[in-house]
């Protein structure tokens, strides 16, 4: 890395957080960069596609591919990144000797037991966008295309899959028993329920990274299943579940689909994930599937509740939604419910009542919302949808550049389908100021990043309401 940008490094160690949180870390950034200044942020970027680029390692490629039993291209990306974000001395041994990289990351793993599931945790994703989130919020607008384009192949020489046990001998030595080529370790039982115990409890807490890092390997490869599914239904269901709902809270309608499909034939004996599978269905705008597996019933679960009254919304039947919302509104709270799950559900209604006008119905809603947060970490997405809430709220109320204030460091930190909401809701308040062009921009963003997530049905309704004929 060039002396230069020696200030690169020090802004990296300086906004890290404690342990191995790649969200906090990129959120630190952003509001550091922020704080420094517009010249600042581009430096830091140009200094971080450098980093970037050097790491785009034919060498490096293949000691990941081998030690995480498969690295495709995006996999690849976040793990560069996260390399990058553990500092300079890690983005070196990354550039000179991956294989020594890889046995030191072994050798520091805290559980010996799931030191091989642990090294999927090393990915950086937020770290990528944490420059272009302060440009945002300095400017209001994305980073400028690059300068320099990446370079299109990487660095150094391919290699074969078979090629990758020779290259790397030491790492190749250090592999598990069962461990062969790039094929995925298959984990003993107790393993799999260690993780599996792991992942879960991770979910419970709110830490989805930590979940999905843990149990998608579990989930993705056959071998891997296989396992999981002798341990019984409720740990397969468990497995399925969370990584689906994992994925379809970060905006991967797809992949949320092919997680919960592997628990189908459960739908009886397992509601939730008859009611995930027919979020899903909502998303894709498939509204008789989804009616289908949604249970209407007075009586039902309270997310089936919730569920009939965004059906009815986006179904174009604006009374029902709102007779269904309202009687959600006055249902009582059990003591079984977990305040989260509660304040999820009435978030959904709160945003049924923005859509369809109703500020005052939606200020009940997001009140109703906050002392189920209290005792809930400050990361929870949930926090970020009240905010979210909260600014339709204000904007339905008359004060639209209150609510572009209220959402300008939002959209800084939110990513996904949460950030194009963010977008869309800002793109509603600068239309109402007469600032078209802002307006039409956050549109155009918002419907791209709810197409690429697979919310048709969101992408559809934002493109009609940007056009007018909403």
């Amino acid at each position: 890395m060039p002396e230069m940008n020696a200030h690169f490094w020090t802004t990296i160690d300086r906004t890290r957080p404690e342990g191995r949180d790649p969200t906090g870390h990129a959120e630190a950034l952003t509001r550091h960069l922020t704080r420094l200044g517009l010249d600042t942020t581009r430096d830091f970027s140009r200094a971080f596609d450098e980093a970037m680029d050097s790491l785009f390692r034919w060498d490096l490629w293949g000691a990941a591919y081998l030690a995480l039993g498969g690295c495709g291209d995006d996999a690849f990306e976040y793990l560069r990144a996260w390399l990058i974000s553990d500092g300079e001395a890690t983005w070196a041994l990354s550039r000179d000797d991956p294989e020594q990289l890889f046995l030191r990351l072994l050798a520091g793993s805290d559980d010996p037991d799931s030191r091989w599931a642990d090294l999927g945790l090393h990915e950086g994703e937020p770290i990528l966008y944490a420059a272009g989130k302060a440009h945002e919020e300095l400017t209001g607008e994305w980073l400028p295309i690059r300068e320099k384009p990446a370079p299109g192949e990487p660095a150094g020489e391919d290699w074969e899959e078979e090629d990758l046990p020779r290259l790397f001998p030491a790492l190749a030595a250090a592999l598990p028993d069962g461990w062969s080529g790039s094929d995925a370790f298959v984990p003993s039982r107790d393993e799999v329920i260690l993780l599996l115990d792991r992942g879960v409890a991770a979910f419970a807490d709110g830490d989805h990274a930590t979940a999905g890092a843990v149990l998608e390997p579990l989930v993705e490869q056959p071998e891997n299943w296989a396992v999981v599914a002798t341990l019984g239904i409720e740990r397969r269901t468990d497995a399925a579940y969370v990584v689906g709902i994992g994925r379809l809270l970060r905006g991967d309608v797809d992949g949320a689909a092919t997680a919960l499909r592997l628990v189908q034939e459960d739908l009886d004996d397992f509601p939730h994930i008859r009611r995930a599978l027919a979020q899903i269905e909502l998303a894709r705008g498939e509204f008789q599937p989804a009616g289908e597996l949604i249970d209407d019933r007075p009586d039902a679960a309270r997310l089936d509740r919730v569920l009939a009254a965004k059906l009815a919304w986006r179904r174009g039947d604006r009374a029902d939604a709102l007779r269904r919302a309202d009687q959600e509104m006055l249902a009582p709270i059990f003591e079984d419910e977990h305040p989260w799950d509660v304040a999820g559900s009435i978030q959904q209604l709160g945003q049924v009542f923005v859509e369809a006008g109703e500020s005052a119905r939606a200020e009940v809603a997001a009140q109703a919302m906050v002392p189920l947060l209290r005792d809930a970490p400050d990361d929870l997405p949930l926090n970020g949808h009240l905010r979210l809430l909260l600014a339709g709220i204000i904007r339905l109320q008359g004060r639209p550049q209150d609510a572009i204030d209220h959402l300008t460091s939002l959209t800084t930190e939110m990513d996904g389908t949460d950030l194009a909401e963010a977008l869309r809701e800002r793109a509603r308040s600068n239309r109402s100021l007469g600032r078209d062009e802002e307006s039409s921009t956050d549109y155009e963003r918002a419907i791209a990043l709810f197409e690429r997530a697979g919310e048709v049905w969101e992408a559809d309704f934002t493109r009609r309401e940007a056009s007018g004929s909403g």
